[in-house]
């Protein structure tokens, strides 16, 4: 057995990636089918599967995906490869692959621009997950979708118990304020009644 390593980059594949962010895309399935249609010199164009019901977050800069080649029914494909410039083999294999998705832009103001390009050309089925993968794929997704619900449970919890102590500071500092306002009035108002009646005794003294 032959295993290749493709490298997505986030960066400069961003075409790719999104494809493997927002569809089930069977991504070692399409690259074996486009590098064997290119070594046959058979054109097609490779349909793109179902959307995933939970788009994927990936956050790494860089993902891998295994293609796994059997050393005697791919022996012509391993051979093709192995002609690839030493350092360049990444690189040619996806963009082999692209001339066989030929959607540079996948987006609905795009669409009339894709299909100029891919023209008459007959579309196979090279992208998709069998039965048993999309089993597999609709428990995970889930599951993700799952644990998504928790968080924003999580985050309206915390928000809600954030907005119950600000209204609680709001009740209880006003209230504080005015109680320490109301003892400064009765200290101030006695402090001028003691002055009145002081000033009071004096004039009577004096005779005024």
């Amino acid at each position: 057995m032959v295993r290749k390593i493709i490298r997505i980059y986030k960066v400069h594949d961003a075409d790719l990636f999104w494809l493997i962010e927002q569809y089930e895309f069977n991504f070692p399935k399409a690259m074996y089918c486009a590098l064997t249609g290119y070594l046959h010199s058979d054109n097609f164009l490779i349909s793109l599967p179902p959307k995933r019901e939970v788009p994927l977050n990936i956050r790494k800069k860089h993902i891998e995906r295994n293609l796994i080649l059997d050393d005697d029914k791919d022996a012509e494909l391993i051979q093709f490869i192995s002609n690839f410039p030493k350092g360049f083999t990444n690189i040619i294999m996806k963009n082999i692959l692209r001339m066989y998705l030929c959607t540079p832009i996948n987006r609905d103001w795009a669409i009339k621009s894709n299909l100029a390009i891919q023209g008459n050309r007959r579309r196979a089925d090279a992208a998709s997950y069998n039965k048993s993968r999309k089993k597999k794929d609709k428990k995970r997704t889930k599951k993700y979708t799952s644990e998504l619900k928790q968080q924003v449970v999580k985050s309206d919890s915390t928000t809600v118990m954030e907005e119950n102590v600000q209204q609680l500071i709001q009740d209880v500092t006003p209230n504080h304020i005015h109680k320490e306002n109301d003892v400064s009035e009765i200290i101030s108002e006695d402090v001028r009644h003691q002055d009145d009646e002081i000033t009071s005794m004096f004039q009577k003294m004096l005779g005024i």
